[in-house]
């Protein structure tokens, strides 16, 4: 039998479902995630996983899924203009240098505008406003801010905190990420949708599932560490 957690196992899960969904990506969105992929592989594994937990939550929000899906795949395409090495900084970044990575969302919308697909154009643009009106890039507040942003702003964060391949911030299990994410509903997230993406993210990562064998290489344990950094 191999070794490792069932914690690993359900991980592994969540990559193999992206890899699925990018198989499945229509042709624009394919090549938009191709793209992101060359310039900065890990914004684009990213945007894949959330997509996966963005399906799961759609259901229980009662949204599309594959619509869904779809915007949350896209949703940091922008990124594809930020350089990488501001997206690799090995600490948290300085005002300065949010400053010249938060136009990622504004420009992803308009290279969806662009390639044809508009309908996701709004997602990617809003996915960083907060419920208390903190975000950007319009600090939009509550329910100005569109649905599907709203959604994605928790589903990012959490595969932000579940991943953390960022070396100064340590990485959370599905536990402590849902935990930390809703003592932020009211604040950062929307209240009625943290609860339907709770329930979501607790049958897929926390739920007992029997047909889940351990695995070998199991992921290493989250360290303690400061106030957690969320999705950038």
């Amino acid at each position: 039998m191999p070794h490792g957690d069932p914690e690993s196992a359900r991980l592994l899960e969540l990559d193999m479902r992206a890899a699925r969904l990018y198989a499945a990506a229509p042709p624009v969105a394919g090549a938009l995630l191709a793209r992101l992929s060359a310039h900065h592989p890990y914004s684009a594994r990213h945007s894949l996983r959330v997509a996966v937990l963005a399906g799961e939550a759609a259901e229980a929000a009662g949204l599309e899924r594959a619509a869904v899906e779809r915007a949350a795949m896209l949703h940091d395409v922008g990124k594809i203009l930020v350089p990488v090495a501001l997206l690799d900084a090995p600490r948290r970044l300085s005002e300065e240098e949010m400053d010249e990575l938060r136009p990622h969302a504004a420009l992803g919308a308009e290279m969806l505008v662009e390639a044809g697909i508009p309908e996701h154009a709004e997602a990617a643009r809003h996915h960083h406003e907060r419920f208390d009106g903190e975000g950007y890039p319009d600090g939009l507040k509550g329910e100005e801010i569109p649905r599907v942003a709203r959604l994605l702003a928790l589903c990012d964060s959490a595969e932000a905190m579940l991943a953390a391949e960022r070396r100064w911030q340590a990485r959370r299990s599905p536990a402590e990420v849902l935990a930390l994410l809703e003592a932020e509903a009211g604040t950062q997230f929307d209240p009625e949708l943290t609860l339907a993406f709770s329930a979501a993210y607790r049958a897929l990562l926390l739920a007992p599932r029997p047909e889940l064998q351990p695995l070998e290489s199991a992921a290493p344990d989250a360290q303690p560490g400061p106030d957690p950094e969320l999705a950038l």
